[in-house]
């Protein structure tokens, strides 16, 4: 799914010649900025503008889903002991 939204975010920018809403929905969707300046969005292979935004937005959920788990495991685990449950019977 991020895949695909990578390749619509740059084939719709690309399509109208249009790097800024590129740049927009980078952010909008992913919370990133381009690794690319305008001139590098008009010049490079769409196929390495799209895998490198993909490795990246991917780089940087799980990043974000490890340090969540991180935050949330103390939580979860203390409240499970309020409630007597053995995380070892899970």
């Amino acid at each position: 799914m991020i895949f695909e939204t990578v390749e619509s975010i740059y084939y719709n920018s690309k399509e109208n010649n249009d790097y800024k809403s590129f740049e927009f929905n980078l952010i909008r969707y992913f919370s990133i900025t381009s690794p690319f300046n305008e001139e590098e969005f008009e010049k490079t292979d769409s196929n390495q503008v799209i895998q490198k935004i993909y490795d990246i937005v991917l780089k940087f959920y799980e990043k974000k889903n490890i340090e969540n788990s991180e935050k949330v495991f103390p939580v979860v685990k203390a409240f499970m002991k309020i409630l007597k449950i053995n995380l070892k019977e899970l």
